[in-house]
C-alpha cells in the first residue's frame, strides 16, 4: 500500500479540483499533524490499514490516528491521538505476537532505574515538548507476571510540577520500545519562575489561618457496620494558597462539554442503592401479613393524601415495587403518570410511610436557572416530609446547610458536629411552589464524642506533619467562561496522593483501604541477614502490612500459605494485615494442590520439611517429586519425601548445612522470604 500521505495529498488536490477551497481543509490539517507525529513514531510501512478522525473538545481539536494489521494468527495495531500543534496525548502498540505476561512469575526483569532513564529517552523522542520537563515515578507496586515496566509521568516547569498535567508511560521488558503513553498536557501556556515566593512555612500559617480544616463526623466503612468517627478536613476544596502574595486563591476551571445536573445525581442515587430484588406477589402477601407492611391500596392512597407531595388524584400508578434493605426494613418504590402532563417517582418506608426520595416531572415546568424558589417553603416541606429529624428552627438532628436557585440542603449534626455523608436535598418550583424533589440520606450507628479533640490549630500542624506541601503550577482561565486553560498560578499544596483527614483524637492520618502504603517500612530488619530481600520481595506487594517484620519469628502455616499464594496465582494480593481474611488464601490454596483439608492448621508453626513439600506444590512440580526411585538424598538427616527436598535444593531455593537438612526445624519468617525469593530469582 503507498504511503498514507501521498494518499492524502492526492485526495486533497482531487476535492480542490470539484469543490470550494474550504473543502480540503480538513485534509490538509490531518495531513500537517500527521507529518509531525510520523517523524517521532515507529516506522508504519509494515501495517496495511489505516484510520483517522478528528474530535473537538472544549474547542480544541484532536486528531486521531490508527494503524493496524489484522492476519489471521497475530494482529498488531498502533494508535496516536494528538492536537493541533503535534503533541501526543495518547500513543498505543499492541502485537499480539509478542507476550506482555509470563506464566510464571520472575524476579528477573531489567533494573528499573536503567529502564526508567531509557523510558525517559523514548518519552522525549516521542514528544520533543517534553525535554527536560518531566518526572518519571516508578509504579508502586510491581506485577511479578509483567514483563513490562510501567511509570507515571508528571510534567514540571521551572523544576516546579504542573497540576492536571500527569499521564501514564509503559515500555518493554528490555527497555527497548515505547508501548503505550497517555498525559493530560496543557498547551499554550507561560510558566514565569517567580522570584518572590513565600517560604512553606509562611504558606502553611496562611493555610491554618485562612483555609483551615472542619472538625466532622466521617464514616469508617471497613467494620461490618458502618462507624462515625470524629475527624478534621480540608475545607473547602479548590482553595489553595497563592504562593507569591499568600492569599486564598481558588482558580478558574474551564467550561466543559457534558455535565451532571448535582439534584438529579443525588436523587437518582439515594432512592434504593442497596435494595434487593423484588418479591413475588405470595411473598408480598405473606409480608404484608407477618410484617405488619402496607398493602399496595393502603400505600397508594397514603402517598396521594400527602399534600406536600401534590400527588394527583387522576394520577395512574403504572408500576410498584416493594424491596428490602437485606436487614429488617422494607421498602416501596412506586411510580406514577399523568399522560403527556406528570411523572413522578417516590421511594417510602413500606411500615411507616416515611419519604426516602421523590422526583416530579411534568411539563409545564421550565427549569429556569436564574429563578430563586421560596426558601421558607423548602424548610416547611423538609419539617413536613421529616419531622423527627427538622424542625424550621433548625433545632432537630438536620440543619438548613445552603440554597442554590431552586435547591436547597440540610446536613446532619450529632454532637454538634456535622455529618456531612446524612444530608436532606430537596427543589421547589420557583414557579408555583410544588415540590419537585426530595430525597434523605440517614445512617443508624453510635456517634462518639472523644473526650479530647484536637484544636483546628493543631489539627493542621498534625496534617501537615504527615502530608507533604509544596509549590505547584496551576493551568487554569483568567475568567469566566472560556473553554481552556490561558493563565498559570503559582500555588502551595498538599500531597494529593494521601487522604488530607485526620482523627481528630489522635492527629492521625486516615488510612483505609490503604494498609499496602505501609509495607516495606519495617523498623526492625536494619543490618538483618535477610534485610535486602525483605525489601525486595516489598516492592512487589509480598510481605506484611505492619512496621515490624518479625523475621526471627517462626512462621506459622496460615501466613506460609498466603504468601505461597501470591506467587501462585497472579494478581493474588501477598500483603498480610493486620485484619487479613486468610480464608480466601487457603481456598486459593487448594485449588492450586498447595495444601488440602486435612492438613489445614492454620496457628502450627511450618518445618523445614512441609516448607518444601508446599513450595513444590506451588510451583507445580508435585508430580515430578513424587518419582519413586529416581532420587538419592542429597542429606543424611532427610528419609521422606526426598524428591521435594531435593529438586529444591537443585533449584538453588533451599540448602543445609554440613551434609544435613534438619528437616523438623522450624522455619523463620525471614527463612521463608528467601525461600520465595530464591524461586523468583532463579
Amino acid at each position: 500500500m503507498k504511503k498514507l500521505i501521498s494518499i492524502i495529498t492526492l485526495l486533497s488536490i482531487i476535492l480542490s479540483l470539484c469543490a470550494p477551497s474550504y473543502a480540503s481543509d480538513v485534509e490538509d490539517d490531518h495531513a500537517k499533524v500527521l507529518e509531525m507525529v510520523k517523524k517521532r513514531i515507529p516506522p508504519t510501512h509494515s501495517f496495511d490499514e489505516f484510520d483517522s478522525s478528528s474530535y473537538k473538545t472544549n474547542g480544541k481539536l484532536t486528531y486521531s490516528f490508527s494503524w493496524y494489521n489484522s492476519g489471521d494468527e497475530d494482529f498488531s495495531s498502533m494508535q496516536v491521538n494528538a492536537t493541533e500543534n503535534g503533541f501526543i496525548t495518547y500513543y498505543n502498540y499492541s502485537d499480539s505476537s509478542k507476550e506482555t505476561y509470563s506464566s510464571k512469575p520472575s524476579l528477573k526483569k531489567t533494573d528499573t532505574n536503567y529502564a526508567m532513564a531509557q523510558c525517559g529517552l523514548l518519552i522525549e523522542e516521542l514528544n520533543p515538548a517534553l525535554i527536560g520537563k518531566f518526572m518519571l515515578i516508578p509504579e508502586s507496586i510491581s506485577d511479578l507476571n509483567s514483563k513490562v515496566h510501567r511509570f507515571s509521568v508528571l510534567r514540571m516547569e521551572n523544576g516546579i510540577p504542573v497540576y492536571g498535567n500527569t499521564g501514564y508511560v509503559s515500555i518493554n521488558e528490555n527497555a527497548t520500545m515505547l508501548l503505550s503513553f497517555s498525559m493530560n498536557y496543557t498547551e499554550n501556556l507561560t510558566f514565569p519562575d517567580f522570584e518572590n515566593v513565600i517560604s512553606k512555612e509562611e504558606a502553611q500559617k496562611a493555610f491554618s489561618e485562612k483555609i483551615g480544616m472542619t472538625l466532622l463526623y466521617e464514616t469508617d466503612y471497613s467494620q461490618k457496620e458502618p462507624a462515625p468517627f470524629v475527624a478534621y478536613k480540608v475545607d473547602p476544596s479548590n482553595t489553595y494558597i497563592n504562593a507569591e502574595s499568600g492569599d486564598i486563591i481558588t482558580p478558574i476551571a474551564p467550561n466543559r462539554d457534558l455535565f451532571l445536573n448535582k439534584n438529579e445525581s443525588i436523587t437518582q442515587d439515594s432512592a434504593m442503592g442497596s435494595a434487593k430484588p423484588e418479591f413475588s406477589a405470595a411473598e408480598l402477601k405473606e409480608l404484608e401479613n407477618i410484617a405488619g407492611l402496607m398493602n399496595e391500596s393502603d400505600a397508594e392512597a397514603h402517598i396521594k393524601s400527602n399534600k406536600v407531595l401534590s400527588v394527583d388524584s387522576k394520577a395512574a400508578l403504572i408500576r410498584s415495587s416493594l424491596y428490602s434493605d437485606g436487614k429488617e426494613k422494607y421498602f416501596y418504590g412506586f411510580a406514577f403518570e399523568i399522560p403527556e402532563s406528570e411523572y413522578i417517582n417516590v421511594t417510602f418506608d413500606a411500615k411507616s410511610g416515611e419519604i426516602l426520595s421523590f422526583n416530579r416531572s411534568y411539563s409545564d415546568y421550565r427549569d429556569n436557572g436564574d429563578k430563586t424558589a421560596d426558601e421558607a417553603k423548602a424548610k416547611e416541606y423538609v419539617a413536613s416530609l421529616a419531622p423527627d429529624y427538622y424542625t424550621k428552627d433548625d433545632s432537630g438532628k438536620f440543619r438548613f446547610e445552603k440554597s442554590e436557585s431552586n435547591r436547597f440542603s440540610f446536613v446532619r449534626y450529632e454532637n454538634d458536629i456535622p455529618y456531612f455523608d446524612n444530608r436532606i436535598y430537596i427543589s421547589v418550583s420557583p414557579e408555583d411552589g410544588k415540590l419537585m424533589s426530595y430525597s434523605i440520606s440517614y445512617t443508624d450507628a453510635e456517634f462518639i464524642r472523644p473526650e479530647t479533640i484536637y484544636s483546628e490549630e493543631e489539627a493542621c500542624a498534625k496534617l501537615f506533619e504527615q502530608v507533604d506541601y509544596d509549590l505547584c503550577y496551576y493551568p487554569a482561565c483568567s475568567e469566566e467562561g472560556l473553554g481552556s486553560c490561558d493563565t498559570v498560578h503559582l500555588v502551595y499544596m498538599l500531597d494529593e496522593e494521601k487522604n488530607h483527614l485526620l482523627k481528630a483524637d489522635t492527629g492521625e492520618l486516615v488510612t483505609h483501604g490503604t494498609e499496602s502504603e505501609n509495607i516495606g517500612s519495617y523498623t526492625d530488619i536494619e543490618g538483618h541477614w535477610a534485610e535486602n530481600i525483605i525489601k525486595e520481595l516489598a516492592k512487589y506487594s509480598i510481605g506484611f502490612s505492619d512496621d515490624k517484620f518479625r523475621p526471627d519469628d517462626v512462621i506459622t502455616q496460615k501466613d506460609f500459605i498466603a504468601l505461597l499464594s501470591s506467587i501462585s496465582a497472579r494478581h493474588y494480593p501477598g500483603v498480610i494485615g493486620k485484619n487479613y481474611d486468610y480464608a480466601p488464601a487457603y481456598d486459593n490454596a487448594k485449588r492450586m494442590n498447595i495444601i488440602s483439608d486435612n492438613e489445614k492448621a492454620p496457628d502450627e508453626a511450618v518445618t523445614r520439611e512441609k516448607a518444601a513439600v508446599y513450595m513444590i506444590r506451588a510451583i507445580e512440580l508435585e508430580s515430578i517429586a513424587k518419582l519413586d526411585g529416581i532420587y538419592r538424598s542429597l542429606y543424611t538427616d532427610v528419609t521422606e519425601n526426598i524428591g521435594y527436598i531435593s529438586l529444591l535444593s537443585g533449584l538453588k531455593i533451599v540448602s543445609g548445612y554440613n551434609g544435613c537438612y534438619y528437616p523438623q526445624r522450624e522455619i523463620t519468617r525471614a527463612e521463608a522470604m528467601v525461600m520465595i525469593y530464591n524461586y523468583l530469582a532463579n
